[in-house]
């Protein structure tokens, strides 16, 4: 009876190790828009997707994030992708680009949310920089 539950109990461990796993995670923070720290207009901003579990390796975010009807695909490693200061640990999401004629890239959206993600710390994106100058961010209120 003891190699029964000796075998069931490691059959159960392996399962649970080698098995990949996702969470879903879906959320909208209400943020002010910045401009060298002065206040200019309040943004919704949803992001939504997927927490996976590697088998062999960290755990990763693969998902969206909606800003004024613009969708941005994001995906993330944990590891990777922490940004520390102090003892604080903030998670980052960044959403890439290439341009189809030059195959030049850059960044779309970067942002930093909570270690708890309930609150965007600092963002910034493309359009916002565009559209309310160089020195713009948006960040939870």
């Amino acid at each position: 009876m003891k190699k029964v539950l000796i075998v069931v109990f490691f059959t159960l461990l392996l399962f649970w190790i080698f098995y990949p796993s996702k969470r879903t995670f879906s959320e909208e923070f209400e943020c002010g828009v910045y401009n060298n720290d002065e206040y200019i207009v309040e943004k919704t901003i949803l992001m939504k997707g997927d927490f996976h579990r590697k088998t062999f390796g960290n755990e990763f975010f693969e998902g969206i994030a909606v800003i004024d009807g613009i969708e941005y695909e994001i995906k993330a490693e944990k590891a990777n992708d922490k940004f520390f200061e102090g003892d604080r640990i903030y998670n980052v999401f960044i959403s890439h680009y290439v341009e189809p004629v030059t195959g030049i890239g850059g960044v779309n959206l970067k942002f930093f949310l909570s270690e708890d993600f309930e609150t965007i710390l600092f963002g910034t994106s493309k359009e916002l920089l565009e559209l309310y100058g160089e020195n713009s961010y948006f960040r939870s209120n």
